[in-house]
């Protein structure tokens, strides 16, 4: 005689603690993967940008006869330095001068060149306004890499600051153009 017995397994639909682990587990390496990827992808971005080197310092000027008539001017003057494999097309030095922003382009010494090759270096001059007192915040380096991407940077800390950053820190600067309707 045959007998048939019917066997019932139960399964927990929830999986059990080694399969829950195990996906844990998955999830995790997969977001340590990725994190390892784009921090991987922003240091090669930035390799290039970190070659080029910027140093500023602040100098003064005095002109007049007597002690009367001296005046004073102060500047900032910027140094750059491109240490990198490929040239920097362009590099300034900005500022806010109380009522507008103002740029001095940064030019390779003994040349007009405005192209920093590797090794070049330049300067860059940019006059303090005497009425109100020195803001450091108010300046910002601004260059482009090889690739044409354009990083900014604060002077005298080499600090890079996003584009978000850098309309947040100079929103009291010049309003933008608005367009006006042709008919």
């Amino acid at each position: 005689m045959l007998h048939l017995q019917t066997i019932y397994v139960i399964t927990d639909p929830w999986g059990s603690i080694a399969e829950w682990v195990a996906g844990i587990g998955t999830v995790g390496t997969l977001i340590v993967t990725l994190a390892i990827v784009l921090g991987d992808r922003r240091k090669q971005t930035r390799s290039e940008a970190d070659s080029f080197t910027t140093w500023s310092e602040l100098s003064q000027s005095r002109s007049g006869r007597s002690r009367e008539e001296m005046t004073t001017k102060w500047y900032v003057n910027t140094t750059f330095y491109n240490a990198g494999g490929r040239p920097i097309p362009y590099a300034a030095l900005s500022w806010w001068d109380g009522d507008r922003w103002n740029r001095s382009m940064a030019t390779v010494n003994m040349t007009s060149s405005y192209v920093f090759a590797t090794g070049d270096s330049g300067s860059a001059q940019s006059p303090m306004n005497p009425r109100k007192p020195l803001d450091w915040n108010e300046f910002f380096i601004t260059f482009r890499d090889g690739s044409n991407r354009t990083w900014y940077r604060t002077p005298f800390d080499n600090a890079y600051i996003s584009p978000r950053k850098v309309k947040r820190l100079f929103k009291h600067g010049p309003k933008p153009i608005k367009k006006v309707k042709q008919r």
